[in-house]
């Protein structure tokens, strides 16, 4: 069973939303013990944009491929504005394989959380290496990513040689594609509406199901309205990274090269500025979609505005249209119209012997 509609209608829905897609699953706090599955972008306040959600009898592979086919055919096919989606997940076993059969051409991001767990569980614990995985995972380098696997290497061989197995460009920031302009290292955006949804997860199927779309129906108006009568061009989550970094930009020496080539020195480091192509050395600009303090420092010397050089993803423009589209009332049951098609029937749930877990067990790899 899956929000059907809301997930139709997503198709012009994200032309307004980042091409970065969190998918996760969770359980439905009944005695079947089925399974929530989700997938959720980010609108351009860095807030959540729940895509579709279905309802499955266990979370494998069968059933993960079966949603995300779901979700390709809604999304149009594999790719976005920019280039392919960009899918974060938790290496779930079930869901890895499925991503790679249904969307072979995506790029694939790993939740660093999920990661360390995995990394404690064979046998790899302490400060000093969790510092280490971190300052890799965070760097925006690829010098700072090296100096952090050294030291991780210098402190345990074992947990470098484990950590090497997983591909750098899956949780690694330096690596990372820029099609989808955010840096996030952490799957936090599935987590957030398995939160939302909290409240309704108790409920039986098509209650849970009528009270989504509801939580879904009152936001999208709100924001809509609110939206339309909002005097900031650059969303406010954005407006106030920027003037982080247009203050840290005043402690940057620029030196121009070209129309729109700079060189920048900010310490020890200098980095190559390209206005142009929007991009820095720094490799901060490039997954964000925000000039980072080196690009706005070079901006400011060419008696430029650093707001026209925000991602769009960013602007009024594409936040009005994520929430254009209408998530349309739903009739009761005593106004559904009978369809000469078979009745649709509902997952094979298998009730557990024992007491019911609170908790899922994540999959390893």
């Amino acid at each position: 069973m899956a929000d059907a509609e809301e997930a139709r209608s997503e198709r012009l829905v994200l032309s307004g939303s980042s091409d970065a897609l969190g998918v996760d699953g969770c359980f439905i706090k009944l005695t079947t013990g089925a399974q929530l599955l989700a997938a959720t972008g980010r609108d351009g306040n860095n807030n959540i944009y729940p895509l579709a959600f279905g309802i499955v009898g266990q979370e494998d592979t069968p059933n993960w491929c079966w949603f995300l086919h779901q979700l390709k055919i809604c999304l149009g096919g594999e790719e976005g504005q920019f280039g392919p989606y960009t899918i974060m997940s938790d290496r779930q076993k079930g869901l890895l394989n499925a991503v790679n059969a249904v969307f072979p051409k995506c790029n694939q991001r790993f939740c660093l959380r999920h990661i360390y767990a995995n990394f404690q569980n064979a046998g790899f614990r302490g400060e000093d290496l969790k510092k280490c995985m971190d300052n890799a995972a965070y760097a925006y380098s690829e010098h700072k990513f090296n100096i952090a696997m050294n030291d991780l290497r210098a402190e345990c061989q074992e947990a470098w040689e484990w950590l090497c197995q997983i591909p750098k460009k899956t949780w690694a920031r330096h690596a990372f594609d820029t099609n989808c302009k955010t840096d996030l290292v952490v799957n936090n955006l599935s987590e957030v509406f398995n939160k939302y949804v909290l409240d309704v997860r108790k409920k039986p199927i098509r209650t849970m199901c009528d009270g989504i779309k509801d939580k879904q129906m009152m936001r999208w108006h709100r924001n809509r309205e609110s939206a339309k009568t909002a005097r900031w061009d650059i969303t406010p989550h954005y407006s106030e990274k920027l003037e982080v970094e247009k203050e840290r930009a005043k402690y940057c020496k620029p030196i121009q090269a070209g129309v729109n080539l700079w060189q920048v020195t900010s310490g020890q480091q200098t980095h190559a500025v390209d206005l142009q192509v929007h991009t820095c050395g720094c490799r901060k600009w490039d997954l964000s979609g925000i000039p980072c303090n080196h690009a706005i420092s070079a901006i400011n010397k060419g008696k430029r505005k650093p707001e026209d050089y925000v991602s769009k993803f960013f602007k009024k423009e594409f936040y009005v249209a994520a929430y254009e589209p209408m998530i349309y009332p739903v009739p009761g049951e005593h106004d559904w119209t009978k369809t000469p098609g078979p009745d649709i029937d509902p997952p094979a749930f298998k009730v557990k012997r024992g007491r019911k877990k609170e908790k899922r067990i994540k999959g390893e790899i």
